[in-house]
Formats: C-alpha cells, sequence, structure tokens
C-alpha cells in the first residue's frame, strides 16, 4: 500500500477503534520501526525517500502556526496526526492523536491560539487527561478536523531477527518461480 493511500480518506472504513482506544489515557503500542523512519532528504527530488507515514504525518509545528496538518496515517481504521517525535533509548517514538472531522466532534473546540491565549486555559490544557491538542480545531486541505485524545504513543518494535543486509530486508520483490 502506498503512504499516499494510508492519509487518503477511506469511506469504507467503518470500523470501531477498539475499546482501549476510548478508555486509554495514553495507549502504547508497537509499530514497524518502518513507519518512524526520518528518511533522507533528497535535494534534487525535494522529498525524504524512506520516511514513515508516521513521521511523515509530524505537524506540531503547523498547527501552531497555521492550524492546519501534513498528513495524516491510519491506525486501528483511524486517521491519526503525530504531534511529538521523540527517541527514549535509542528507540524511535512518536505520539499523536485521533483526526475527527468538525460535524463529529461533540465536545468543546478550540485552536492552538485559542488554547495558549490565557495562562489559566493554557494551564488547563497542559493538565488534560485527554490530552494538550484534544478538541484543538485544524485544517486539512479545505476542510475542518478535530484532535480528539487521549494520544496514543507509537514505539518502534523490535526489530525482526533477519539480517540487516539480506535482501528481504531490503524489500526485494522475490520470484514466485
Amino acid at each position: 500500500m502506498a503512504l499516499s493511500e494510508l492519509s487518503a480518506p477511506d469511506d469504507q472504513a467503518t470500523n470501531q477503534p477498539s475499546e482501549d482506544f476510548h478508555e486509554a489515557r495514553t495507549l502504547t503500542t508497537p509499530v514497524n520501526p518502518v513507519r518512524l523512519a526520518w528518511g533522507s532528504y533528497d535535494h534534487r527530488r525535494n522529498r525524504d525517500p524512506g520516511e514513515g507515514d508516521i513521521h511523515a504525518s509530524y505537524s506540531a509545528d503547523t498547527i501552531a502556526s497555521a492550524g492546519k496538518i501534513r498528513k495524516s496515517f491510519r491506525w486501528q481504521a483511524q486517521l491519526m496526526v503525530t504531534v511529538s517525535l521523540s527517541g527514549r533509548g535509542g528507540i524511535a517514538q512518536a505520539e499523536a492523536y485521533q483526526l475527527i472531522p468538525l460535524k463529529l466532534f461533540s465536545g468543546i473546540t478550540m485552536s492552538y491560539t485559542d488554547k495558549i491565549r490565557d495562562a489559566d486555559i493554557a494551564e488547563a490544557a497542559r493538565n488534560d487527561p485527554n490530552g494538550f491538542y484534544h478538541g484543538m480545531t485544524v485544517k486539512h486541505g479545505s476542510e475542518a478536523f478535530v484532535l480528539a485524545g487521549p494520544p496514543v504513543l507509537f514505539v518502534a518494535a523490535e526489530e525482526s531477527q533477519r539480517p540487516r543486509n539480506s535482501p528481504a530486508a531490503e524489500g526485494e520483490q522475490l520470484s514466485l518461480f
């Protein structure tokens, strides 16, 4: 599946997220390290080949400056947006929120600017059990969305036991015959 397919809306994705998604305050889940990969910038093509879909979704800077997101990615049939990238002990991790169309969100919404405008509101947002970005309005293209918590922490799972230089590790297509 191409990365562009992961960030495109899927009209047939009607699966509901698991109960863990709704009940957890911070859900930590292992993912394939490829999804968190940084990639390597190619100046000639002006892109990052090898960048993972979760990493490419990082949008905290554009949310703060313009109220927009870069891309979304899919997890448990939900669109998600990354707001934090980090590493702990050499293991990559990313924090992300669910992306919900504005018309389907039933809670209180506000922009990033509104959340940080007043010290009391900002402090309440930082201490929100659903996370700082919960209820934050964002744009993706011309559509309005809301980020919904609790945040999900994606952590690179242990790499497979396959040697790094093996053809399958490089993603080579194997012949069927």
